[in-house]
């Protein structure tokens, strides 16, 4: 079976000037339809912006009601409300949404798919992070962090020669399980932007194999096959069942369309901006 999603138009600016990289390419469909979801985006957030001159209407209310509710998650998961976490889980969540929604509109596909896509979104959430991590505990507490150092060399036994030994190596320990912890954060650091891209791109890209299956598999030499069987039996009866059986294809195609293009987008959105709030609220914590 022919998946048309497997193929790529993919473009490479520099191949004019003779740099051929695979590295280089990118797909134009997604790069299209990506810019395509942030002006709907934004035409979203202008009509927003429209409706709160009037809080009492429909439109301001669920406006203030969406913004409520990302004021919770954001509370939530922080104990301290933040206005830029609003934002950027606010602006995170929209766009992800939206994005996965494009399904919906004919001749539209999810730039969540690629893979390119989900990797950058992961890349922006880890560098927001690292970003707050540092304004919240300061660049030399933020390094710090990275060496986990167990043992505590301060003693308040007397000074001899058994505490000195003792100190120095509770400190040459403290070094080597420093430099081994060190590649297991950064590691850890990276995993979390790696499983938030891996989660986003494998539920939507697996999402849209199995709507084209479904439409590939129910459409074209499907239908005509089954008309042909019908009209041997008879005429009247294929005239009769199969738009009926077309129909009720049709529906069903509908119906997995709706599902992944508004409840699964709904819910990777959601779980890639919990997850990413979790993790800002993790790496920002104090002792206070």
């Amino acid at each position: 079976m022919n998946i048309s999603i497997f193929h790529a138009e993919t473009y490479n600016p520099l191949e004019s000037f003779g740099i051929v990289n695979t590295f280089l390419e990118f797909n134009k469909e997604t790069v299209i339809f990506t810019w395509i979801a942030m002006a709907i985006l934004i035409f979203i957030a202008f009509l927003g912006k429209c409706a709160l001159k009037s809080p009492d209407s429909l439109g301001g209310y669920f406006t203030l009601k969406i913004i409520r509710s990302f004021y919770d998650m954001v509370e939530q998961a922080t104990n301290n409300f933040t206005e830029r976490h609003l934002f950027f889980i606010g602006t995170l969540f929209s766009f992800i949404f939206i994005c996965n929604a494009l399904v919906l509109i004919p001749g539209f596909e999810e730039p969540t798919k690629d893979l390119n896509t989900a990797f950058a979104l992961g890349l922006i959430t880890l560098v927001y992070i690292q970003k707050e991590a540092i304004k919240a505990h300061g660049v030399l507490s933020y390094i710090l962090h990275f060496f986990i150092m167990p043992f505590t060399i301060h003693s308040s036994k007397p000074v001899t020669i058994f505490t000195l030994l003792r100190s120095l190596l509770l400190t040459i320990g403290n070094i080597v399980i420093g430099l081994f912890s060190f590649p297991l954060e950064l590691v850890g650091k990276l995993t979390n932007a790696l499983s938030l891209s891996l989660r986003l791109f494998g539920n939507i890209f697996g999402s849209s194999i199995i709507c084209t299956l479904f439409k590939q598999a129910t459409t074209g030499t499907q239908l005509v096959a089954l008309t042909s069987f019908f009209a041997k039996i008879n005429v009247g009866l294929a005239l009769i069942i199969t738009p009926l059986i077309a129909t009720f294809i049709l529906g069903i195609y509908l119906c997995i369309t709706l599902f992944f293009g508004l409840f699964e987008a709904f819910i990777q959105a959601f779980v890639f901006s919990v997850l990413s709030i979790t993790y800002i609220a993790l790496n920002t914590q104090t002792h206070d």
